[in-house]
């Protein structure tokens, strides 16, 4: 049996209840070789921002929160879509 994290992007795509991290990491599978270890922490370090975001008493808080976190992920330098991996963010 092929692992979640294994599986072709396609695969999972078409697949019942896949995990948002299953698909990012098969996507960037797709381009180059990936450490799942790597990328497991950089996801569990991205969310730890917005750990306090649901106790936010406004929607629009939540939702800065939620640009705030993004924002934060955005690789410092490097303009090629590669720079946008996972992997190398």
């Amino acid at each position: 049996m092929t692992e979640p994290f294994e599986m072709p992007f396609a695969t999972l795509a078409a697949a019942r209840g896949a995990h948002y991290d299953e698909l990012l990491i098969a996507i960037e599978r797709e381009f180059r070789a990936v450490d799942r270890d790597a990328v497991a922490e950089r996801l569990d370090d991205l969310s730890r921002g917005l750990f306090g975001a649901a106790r936010e008493p406004s929607p629009d808080a939540r939702v800065l929160d939620v640009a705030r976190v993004a924002w934060s992920a955005l690789p410092e330098d490097g303009p090629g879509p590669e720079c946008w991996l996972l992997a190398t963010a």
